[in-house]
């Protein structure tokens, strides 16, 4: 029987061919669909989105549904929210094709495709349908500035995905400007993305480190606009890294201080990373007391927190096993190591993850000093043996080389040592990474190897090198070994003993306490010397 709708305004067989009847059936699908978009269950979104893209398929009727536009529209958004990412396209480009003529909306929709496509990892077609949303829009009679910032922003944050920073920097600096265009403007965005266009300026030049600070440093004048605290800490944590990679570390400790006042305590992610940069700080200036208590108060405020981030602890655990290695506490620092891999071993199976790689690292430099130069060995190549497992551009080699070249010069190896410190080194180099807390020290470790290799004039270049980079901190514990290696060259070669004296003085001076194993060892060396200088006074009297 057939029906009229005054709707349509002709004669049906049955709803499939009323727009009216299903517009508003497809609507109720959708937003079922959308119920369960929000409460995370896609697969229940999913069931009503395909009703409610079934209801558009079976319709018939003669009279085009009159927001079939906007339909399409709610469907590409739909799909991309379940993962869909084919369908989203689909429906978008459907989108495109019934759209009125409108540079904006041309703009924004292929912006919105640029997302698809970055989503597929098809990297390339994102930033060719980013270029194509721009020229849209710079066509405009009155362009969309939230559309140009977005399309922008889209493009710099793909250029930064496949390492092309220099032109992340670039058009990450056009969103900015079209941020500031916006009425009102989002003070909160504007500072995200400005952070992320300074590691956008350091990473396109990761030797000049200064630059990227200078224009970090210029966010500061926006704080004077309402910014949230998690803007603020996150702003405040970004300056410190930069001063620390600029090695201002008082300033750097300064701002981490201001990051840590903005943080919530309902965001112990945030806290810890921020005590993790403050403790790294006070490790590079020798502050091992502060750094000590900093890492207590870090893992103390983790004690009995619910749903606890097994990768924080550890990190925390980390670091303390650490900070007690540099106190000569080594039983201390080795049952910090175990507990982490306890954790580890209880909570997850990837041996190839990136903090089996630090313990292993770590451990093998504990047997190092107790002498077990064998099971220090084997730690060291299985710390090695990660890296090399696992294409993963987080783990640094850097601390591994080094502890694996500390090995081979105890083992008289000293070929196979300069061969690691100089893979260390060149690491360092051609990431530009002299920031890296080994980065300094690494030029004592070179030296000495010449040193037994009886270069003795490239091992003190080598030995002046690594004193000339603590200037700042001229009594960090790190110089006692080169003061100590300095003085076997006045004492072994030169026989100069009251000068190898006075350099194996300073050294223990600088050993961060007198239970230290390296505070005996020093002391012994020193006692040594002055028996054989008595020695020498009786001779010459003779």
């Amino acid at each position: 029987m057939a029906i009229i709708f005054r709707a349509e305004k002709y004669f049906v067989d049955n709803v499939k061919q009323c727009s009216l009847l299903a517009e508003e059936m497809f609507l109720v699908y959708f937003q079922i669909g959308e119920i369960y978009i929000k409460a995370n269950k896609r697969e229940l979104a999913l069931n009503y989105i395909q009703q409610a893209e079934q209801i558009l398929n079976d319709y018939t009727g003669k009279k085009e549904i009159p927001t079939k536009g906007d339909i399409y529209f709610l469907m590409a958004s739909s799909y991309h929210s379940v993962e869909n990412l084919d369908k989203a396209l689909f429906y978008y480009e459907k989108r495109v094709q019934s759209l009125p003529f409108d540079y904006n909306q041309y703009g924004f929709f292929y912006y919105l495709m640029s997302d698809i496509y970055y989503d597929k990892k098809d990297y390339f077609m994102s930033i060719s349908k980013c270029k194509i949303a721009l020229t849209f829009l710079h066509n405009s009679p009155s362009m969309d500035y939230i559309f140009a910032y977005l399309a922008y922003w889209r493009t710099s944050l793909t250029y930064s995905t496949i390492k092309n920073y220099t032109y992340a920097f670039i058009y990450g600096e056009q969103s900015l400007k079209y941020c500031l265009l916006q009425n009102p403007i989002d003070y909160d965005n504007f500072i995200f993305y400005y952070t992320c266009s300074a590691y956008s300026l350091w990473k396109s030049k990761l030797w000049n480190v200064e630059k990227p600070l200078n224009y970090i440093l210029k966010a500061i004048e926006f704080t004077e606009y309402s910014l949230t605290d998690k803007t603020l800490s996150c702003l405040y944590r970004d300056i410190g890294f930069f001063y620390y990679i600029n090695e201002k570390y008082e300033d750097a400790l300064v701002s981490y201080s201001k990051s840590l006042e903005y943080s919530k305590i309902s965001d112990p992610l945030m806290i810890n990373l921020i005590y993790a940069h403050i403790w790294t700080v006070y490790i590079m200036m020798g502050e091992f007391n502060k750094a000590y208590y900093i890492v207590k108060e870090a893992i103390d405020s983790n004690v009995n927190v619910e749903g606890i981030n097994l990768f924080l602890i550890s990190q925390l655990y980390i670091n303390m096993g650490i900070t007690h290695y540099r106190f000569g506490e080594y039983q201390l620092a080795l049952e910090y190591y175990h507990t982490v891999l306890q954790f580890l071993d209880n909570f997850q199976n990837n041996e190839t993850n990136e903090i089996y790689n630090l313990i292993y690292n770590y451990i093998g430099l504990l047997y190092f000093e107790y002498g077990n130069i064998k099971d220090a060995m084997n730690y060291c190549i299985k710390s090695r043996n990660i890296i090399y497992s696992c294409n993963n551009e987080s783990i640094s080699p850097i601390n591994t080389y080094v502890s694996l070249g500390l090995v081979e010069c105890k083992l008289k190896n000293y070929s196979n040592a300069l061969n690691y410190f100089g893979q260390a080194w060149e690491f360092i180099y051609n990431t530009h990474k002299q920031y890296h807390p080994a980065h300094k020290i690494l030029y004592n470790h070179i030296g000495y190897v010449y040193f037994k290799l009886g270069h003795i004039k490239i091992a003190m270049k080598n030995y002046l090198k690594t004193l000339s980079m603590y200037r700042i901190y001229p009594k960090h514990p790190d110089l006692a070994q080169v003061y100590k290696n300095i003085g076997l060259i006045f004492e072994q070669d030169v026989h100069n003993y009251p000068i190898a004296l006075l350099f194996y003085k300073r050294a223990l001076e600088l050993i961060p306490n007198n239970k230290h194993p390296h505070y005996i060892l020093y002391e012994n060396v020193i006692k040594t010397l002055q028996v054989k200088m008595k020695k020498k006074i009786i001779i010459l009297i003779d």
